[in-house]
């Protein structure tokens, strides 16, 4: 939600004490990629993504962007200093993985260009699906309300 209004960002007090610039683009990119290595964590801590798939993916995608690169310059003590089992073991990795591409003056990929046509498609077609989903859950809210407040009659006649 933060992502799509960026007013709620400060709702939770971003950007959190991190070093990261306190903008609405920046803070979107930072909750984005977090939400990727949250993913990825978890799949190393349930055995479903190896330390070489790990090492693989956050090489040729979150450390490909200067964005990614500038995420794990602000969080990566953090989640070293914090995280314990297969979390630390993953945090371990990423580090490993962000010195080695630091050390090799490897260029982050340029930023892609958008076609602002094609956002404001994006933007629209996903307020719709929200109204979609707020609609049904309103209908299913509404019909179990029903049920609870006339109960059938079971009496035996």
């Amino acid at each position: 939600m933060q992502m799509d209004n960026p007013k709620l960002m400060n709702a939770t007090g971003a950007p959190w004490n991190l070093p990261i610039p306190a903008d609405s683009a920046s803070i979107r990119d930072y909750l984005y990629i977090h939400m990727w290595v949250s993913c990825w964590a978890g799949q190393y801590a349930i055995g479903e993504m190896s330390p070489l798939a790990v090492k693989v993916t956050v090489r040729n995608e979150l450390f490909n962007s200067q964005a990614g690169r500038s995420y794990w310059a602000a969080v990566g003590q953090r989640l070293l200093d914090t995280s314990t089992g297969q979390y630390h073991r993953f945090s371990r990795i990423l580090d490993e993985e962000y010195r080695k591409i630091e050390m090799s003056n490897i260029p982050a990929a340029a930023p892609i260009r958008t076609n602002h046509e094609e956002e404001k498609a994006t933007s629209g077609r996903m307020k719709g699906f929200c109204y979609l989903g707020l609609a049904a859950g309103a209908v299913v809210a509404g019909v179990l309300a029903g049920q609870r407040l006339n109960p059938p009659d079971h009496r035996v006649r």
